[in-house]
């Protein structure tokens, strides 16, 4: 908004001062027919529809021009849909955008917020974070300022009435074109192309160069690519306990043959050295009571250390390991739960068999939330048929 005040003095029977205040509106309309508004209009029409996925310019040049596009074009079409006549609003409605903006690039929580909002208006829109799309800001600066210039100029009448009709076709137009983040509408290739053609579209592909890399593709232990794109090379401990193999107890006792010939795993804190491994997941079934016995036996040609894991993939979840002749002694385990075993040594089969014994009051063991066991149910020692301490012996205290 400007303000201009004018003041004219008239000397007749005496003096005579007239001043008039006046106020001068922002018209965000007029920037609309400005050769820059309509210039990135017209940028953002041609890139989205003509040049992405075109193979002429690289994707992220295709990607950046729709972004200034972008930022030139939709503050107006806020200030002309929000009725803006100030200068304070007028920056508003370019700080909103850049505001906006910045979220839909930064935070990808904020983008999968914004996607399911638009589809309410029943617009599908493919969007996805990109940070360097951020060096596209200094675009709103000159849409601010150069735009903001021509909003402030007088309206000249338009002698056939046309200019209001062409200035809301032309806020339609804007609103609908297919943004560079935005709608499937556009095709798939122009939106989100696949230029390694392996499968997976530019908003998931993490390497858009290399057809070996993507989403759900098969990954190669410690050879320093991450082929899946899960944001990390596998260890070969991962790889050995992405292929676990199953062993449900729920019968009372279980048996599968595993064969040690493939991927080689650094000895846990307790076992061997290197050696070819491979998992068991086992799957321990309820009993009545607190915890049980697992016992665990593991037949091979070639020496064998079995080591039981809480976490397979996590080796400091540890519970116990011992060679094979020796993994008899069994490892405590809740019903219900269910606990890994790396097996690792020379390459052959191994034949691996297991069983779970419910630990009872009586059997000797103490273990929670047993308060005391000594090997019988008979009450009057301390330790009564429940397993709990008796508080006196003989009437003493």
């Amino acid at each position: 908004m400007r303000a201009s005040f004018a003041c004219n003095f008239e000397v007749r029977s005496g003096w005579h001062v007239g001043c008039s205040l006046r106020v001068a509106l922002l018209r965000p309309r007029r920037a609309l027919l400005h050769p820059l508004w309509l210039g990135a209009l017209a940028l953002h029409v041609v890139n989205d529809h003509l040049l992405k996925g075109a193979g002429i310019l690289p994707t992220a040049v295709t990607g950046k021009l729709s972004d200034v596009a972008v930022l030139i074009t939709t503050p107006t079409v806020l200030a002309v849909l929000l009725g803006v006549r100030t200068e304070r609003t007028w920056r508003a409605s370019h700080l909103a955008m850049g505001a906006l903006f910045v979220a839909l690039e930064v935070s990808p929580t904020f983008t999968a917020v914004f996607r399911r909002l638009i589809a309410l208006f029943g617009f599908g829109w493919t969007t996805w974070s990109d940070w360097t799309d951020l060096l596209t800001l200094p675009a709103l600066l000159v849409s601010a300022k150069i735009l903001g210039r021509v909003a402030r100029t007088e309206p000249t009448p338009s002698p056939h009435g046309g200019r209001p009709l062409v200035e809301t076709v032309l806020v339609g137009a804007s609103s609908l074109a297919c943004l560079a983040t935005s709608s499937v509408a556009c095709p798939d290739a122009l939106v989100d192309p696949d230029d390694d053609r392996d499968g997976a579209p530019f908003s998931t592909d993490c390497d858009e160069d290399d057809p070996t890399r993507h989403p759900g593709a098969v990954e190669v232990a410690e050879d320093g690519v991450d082929q899946d794109c899960d944001g990390a090379d596998q260890t070969s401990l991962q790889a050995v306990c992405a292929g676990a193999f199953g062993l449900d107890l729920a019968t009372g006792e279980g048996a599968v043959t595993i064969g040690l010939s493939g991927t080689v795993v650094e000895g846990l804190a307790s076992c061997a050295g290197p050696a070819p491994a491979a998992a068991l997941r086992i799957f321990v079934p309820a009993f009545e009571a607190p915890v049980g016995r697992l016992t665990i036996e593991a037949t091979s040609r070639a020496r064998v250390s079995v080591a039981a894991l809480s976490t397979c993939e996590d080796e400091t979840t540890e519970v116990a390991c011992a060679p094979a002749e020796e993994a008899a002694q069994g490892t405590l385990v809740a019903p219900g739960s269910v606990l890994f075993v790396l097996l690792q040594g020379g390459a052959g089969n191994v034949a691996v068999r297991a069983r779970v014994e419910p630990i009872l009051c009586g059997d000797g063991l103490r273990v929670e939330p047993e308060a005391c066991d000594d090997g019988n149910l008979t009450p009057g020692d301390g330790c009564n048929a429940s397993c709990e301490t008796e508080e006196s012996l003989g009437g003493g205290a």
